[in-house]
């Protein structure tokens, strides 16, 4: 099992696929690093329509994710730093290894608040289904994105 260490934690990671590119995507809220890969990765003879026996196509990327503070294979280290801040500070420490970001769920909170805090850091942002969302975006939260898309 692939690890990293920041802030005295060991975090479970892992990659799937090759390319020149890395394209990290985190986990939602009571989620592991194996949710984003269900999402992204096809099984082998796969068509996206859902049709068996022709092989996927190759893709140009690698996709990365790690299992947030006290979820998966991490442990939870100190209760006091279970903070979306400190979330975003572990993902820019993962960013040391790998290089691109998006996340799902809680995971886009932390990869916008990320964004906001290291705005060099980030070539690309992809927030899928935001856990703050539970109708419209607020007026905060439509701020935050336009903030975001500047980077």
């Amino acid at each position: 099992m692939a690890s990293f260490y920041t802030d005295t934690l060991r975090f479970n990671y892992a990659t799937r696929g090759s390319g020149t590119t890395t394209f990290f995507f985190q986990h939602g809220l009571g989620g592991t690093l194996a949710q984003p890969f269900r999402f992204l990765i096809r099984p082998e003879g796969e068509n996206p329509d859902g049709a068996k026996g022709q092989k996927c196509h190759a893709r140009n990327f690698r996709l990365a994710a790690f299992d947030f503070r006290a979820h998966g294979a991490t442990p939870l280290g100190a209760s006091e730093k279970l903070r979306v801040d400190v979330f975003a500070d572990d993902l820019v420490a993962f960013l040391d290894h790998l290089q691109v970001l998006g996340d799902i769920s809680k995971g886009a909170a932390v990869a916008l608040i990320a964004t906001l805090r290291y705005p060099k850091r980030c070539i690309a942002l992809v927030l899928s289904q935001p856990a703050w969302l539970d109708g419209s975006m607020s007026a905060t939260a439509t701020a935050a994105y336009q903030e975001a898309v500047t980077c």
